[in-house]
């Protein structure tokens, strides 16, 4: 007599659906639709695979020590993201003396070298300028970008004009907004390529705040944050106005800011989606202390960031740039500088989406995305342990409801030798 129970055999092809259709629903959350092209329209297959982050926004902050953001109460928005992400104890920014004041560190950090600098002349304008204006490529960082296919953009808080093309952003204006905070526009073959300097772009039409704690809302980064969430570029470059940058104000103006910016960020689309993507803030110079010595504050953010990680390496803006060429395997710019410069490999947890297939679909960003989301890891654990107890319990309950065993039709042929069998016992 057969059971009117729930049995495992019955439902075996029940609990192997519900399994398939878990790992689906999983796999749809989770993993972001695969295009056959990169952000700003390079196709992917000429794109180099990133070490680190496929997404990395650079924020750059004005003139403080690290001790000015650690003292109790000074910057709380700064020391929560700290303590949260991966920060360094020990970055110093500038390399030496001679990499001050601002425009030095500036140009260092998209050309591994200052020219000579030391003073805050304005673009083109003779002297230290010349060289990088004259320049032939290599010289800075998007000279290889443009040879590797990587996407980039720059936003200028408080810029005039819509960007630098025909001479605009070489000199000071707009709102609170400087040049020598600007190292684009200090490069000829920058400034005097039309698709390169339509690139450098303002952050937003609001041009953030005009005095020391002025309110901060989100429309500062406006530009930043629609292509965050439209087509991103790979590597982002930030400089807030002189009083949003802590330049003319405390570090409280700076925190402020960042508390408003970087929660934004965060919550775009590329960094809800891409798992490597990466806000990394840093100060230009300490201006108390000793250059090459005094720490500044340097803090990786995001998805992409260590969480709870901290550094005491002595790390300068030439490592920061030397990170950025072997994030991407990029060729270094200047020897001796960050030619040979160790990296800030440490900060990142090196889960970089792979390419996808010709197909669209990548198995190992499907790997990648459960273990870099515990909350995922966990759901679907719970997910088939519920399911392996139904089945348990529906086996049960099919045993309980039909206690016999069921024996299969016997053959004639096995009858009759039961049959011989019993008449034998009787003799």
């Amino acid at each position: 007599m057969m059971s009117n129970g729930f049995s495992w055999r019955s439902s075996k092809p029940f609990f192997v659906c519900f399994i398939l259709l878990g790992m689906t629903i999983a796999a749809e959350t989770a993993i972001p639709p695969v295009n056959s092209l990169s952000p700003m329209g390079f196709p992917a297959s000429a794109l180099p695979g990133p070490r680190y982050s496929s997404h990395i926004v650079f924020i750059i902050l004005e003139n403080h020590p690290l001790s000015s953001v650690t003292c109790g109460g000074c910057a709380p928005y700064m020391m929560s993201l700290s303590n949260s992400y991966a920060n360094s104890t020990n970055y110093v920014g500038p390399v030496s003396s001679s990499w001050n004041p601002s425009l030095p560190n500036y140009l260092g950090l998209i050309s591994g070298q200052t020219w000579g600098c030391i003073s805050d002349p304005l673009p083109n304008s003779g002297g230290c300028t010349r060289a990088p204006w004259t320049c032939s490529s290599p010289c800075n960082i998007v000279d290889r970008f443009s040879t590797t296919g990587m996407s980039w953009k720059g936003y200028m808080e408080g810029m005039p004009g819509s960007n630098i093309c025909n001479n605009n952003g070489g000199s000071d204006g707009g709102t609170k907004y400087v040049a020598h905070h600007n190292p684009f526009v200090y490069f000829g073959n920058i400034v005097n390529n039309s698709t390169r300097c339509s690139l450098v772009v303002p952050s937003s039409p609001s041009g953030g705040a005009t005095s020391c704690g002025g309110s901060i809302t989100t429309s500062v980064i406006s530009s930043l944050v629609t292509d965050l969430n439209g087509t991103a570029p790979n590597f982002s470059w930030v400089t807030p106005n002189t009083i949003d940058d802590s330049h003319d104000c405390s570090v409280q103006q700076a925190n402020s800011w960042l508390s408003v910016v970087v929660p934004a960020i965060l919550t775009t689309k590329t960094f809800e989606t891409d798992m490597s993507a990466t806000v990394v803030v840093t100060f230009d110079e300490p201006t108390t202390g000793t250059y090459g010595t005094s720490p500044v504050y340097f803090v990786v953010a995001g998805p992409g960031a260590k969480l709870r990680y901290s550094s005491s390496t002595k790390f300068t803006h030439l490592n920061w740039l030397a990170t950025i060429e072997s994030n991407w395997s990029l060729g270094c710019l200047a020897s001796g500088n960050d030619c040979g410069a160790a990296v800030l490999s440490e900060f990142f947890t090196a889960a970089v989406t792979p390419q996808a297939s010709s197909g669209g679909f990548c198995l190992q960003c499907l790997f990648n995305t459960l273990f870099s989301s515990p909350q995922l890891l966990i759901a679907l654990a719970a997910g088939l342990a519920l399911t392996v107890s139904v089945a348990i319990l529906a086996r049960r309950r099919g045993h309980s409801t039909n206690p016999g065993t069921l024996r299969p039709p016997e053959s004639s042929e096995n009858s009759a030798i039961d049959h011989r069998t019993q008449c034998d016992a009787r003799r």
